[in-house]
């Protein structure tokens, strides 16, 4: 089941960095974040940092949606940092500029086993130094998404588009793009999604 995102009153934006220093691995702990307060609109932007002492890696959603305006891993200069979403709800991301989308610039692969839900257009993937793993289901709700950056990129959970017509993923980036699993479902029949450049697929 989808969310969508409300229309009214926003709360004030945050932008916060995960720290993971709670007891508990949960996104809407206000604990494991700097300031003490969760991202929890798409006017919040996270950014994650693999070398803040103690930090849990491993992320939950605790059974609810979640959503943040876009996410921004900076380099940690260590090995095997990379954070793993885990496979449960959707992180809904919505924020437009800036900081918007998902931008690795750490040299570890990033992993996000959680339904992943764009609902405001102009979403960018940049795989900048590492790389960027979608285990989940990525939703397109009535918007384009470009994949950039130097690193690979794979959609193994399958990309759904919802909503308005002429949706399209466009491929920049220099490393490898691979789809797999269900691959690609256009919810309308009127929909056309073009993929360009380093695209690879499987059926696995």
């Amino acid at each position: 089941m989808l969310s969508l995102i409300s229309p009214g009153a926003l709360p004030a934006a945050v932008s916060p960095t995960w720290s993971g220093i709670a007891p508990s691995t949960l996104w809407n702990s206000g604990a494991n974040w700097t300031g003490g307060t969760a991202p929890s609109s798409i006017l919040d932007f996270a950014t994650f940092n693999g070398s803040v002492a103690n930090i849990s890696l491993i992320l939950s959603m605790n059974g609810s949606d979640r959503t943040v305006g876009g996410i921004t891993f900076t380099s940690s200069g260590a090995a095997n940092d990379g954070f793993y979403f885990q496979p449960n709800n959707n992180l809904i991301i919505g924020g437009t500029g800036a900081g918007s989308g998902i931008t690795n610039n750490d040299a570890d692969t990033q992993v996000f086993n959680v339904g992943l839900n764009l609902q405001t257009n102009g979403q960018t993937f940049n795989a900048a130094s590492g790389a960027i793993a979608v285990g989940g289901q990525l939703y397109l709700t009535g918007v384009d998404l470009v994949l950039s950056g130097a690193a690979p990129i794979v959609l193994s959970g399958g990309v759904t588009t919802v909503g308005a017509a002429g949706r399209q993923v466009t491929i920049t980036n220099t490393g490898a793009t691979t789809f797999s699993g269900s691959a690609l479902t256009l919810a309308d029949a009127n929909q056309t999604t073009t993929f360009t450049a380093n695209v690879a697929a499987s059926a696995g």
